[in-house]
């Protein structure tokens, strides 16, 4: 902490901070050691992520942290969290309402789904300054698909041509995506 002499050196405006968007389903605004030097190997950060209305944080990874999220805002109907085990284990889902929290494992596969009408407004702590993130579409699949002599192999893992993994690959949003027809039909969006 020596090298930081400035008493601000310590402090982050989270809710100022710049927003990442994907398309349309919501935004993140991160707090971790790349935002705040005086967090390097403190072994923790935050996030603050705004669902839109049926809004889809999407299946992803946090490589080197575990998360706890904590609902600030949402409608009755809650936000619905999902973590999957390793293979053979279970799919683990909750419906999270304001002043409740969910927890995700270090590793493992999760994604967060706004079932309400409105804006969930919700705080992820990470144990780790650099927790790293792993979209399975937009990073993991694309990445795999793009890599020589893999794509082929991708494809017959999903047990579709490559043509149609490159439109599968091409169609995936970014995140956090607008949510599912059913949802946004009942919330009246478009």
């Amino acid at each position: 902490r020596a090298q930081f002499t400035d008493n601000t050196d310590f402090k982050f405006d989270l809710a100022g901070s710049t927003a990442t968007a994907g398309n349309g389903g919501g935004s993140a605004q991160t707090l971790s050691a790349a935002q705040l030097p005086s967090l390097t190997g403190e072994k923790v950060a935050m996030v603050k992520l705004v669902l839109e209305p049926c809004g889809i944080n999407l299946p992803h990874v946090h490589p080197r942290a575990t998360e706890i999220l904590y609902v600030v805002d949402a409608a009755a109907e809650g936000v619905l969290t999902a973590f999957v085990e390793e293979n053979g284990g279970r799919t683990i889902e909750n419906t999270v309402v304001a002043g409740e929290a969910a927890f995700f494992p270090q590793g493992l596969t999760h994604m967060q789904v706004n079932m309400g009408c409105t804006p969930a407004t919700m705080i992820a702590a990470l144990g780790s300054d650099d927790f790293g993130v792993q979209t399975i579409t937009t990073t993991a699949l694309e990445g795999l698909a793009g890599a020589e002599g893999l794509g082929e192999g991708l494809a017959a893992a999903l047990g579709i041509s490559q043509d149609q993994l490159a439109v599968l690959i091409g169609g995936f949003p970014d995140g956090p995506a607008i949510g599912a027809a059913e949802c946004r039909q009942r919330c009246g969006l478009p």
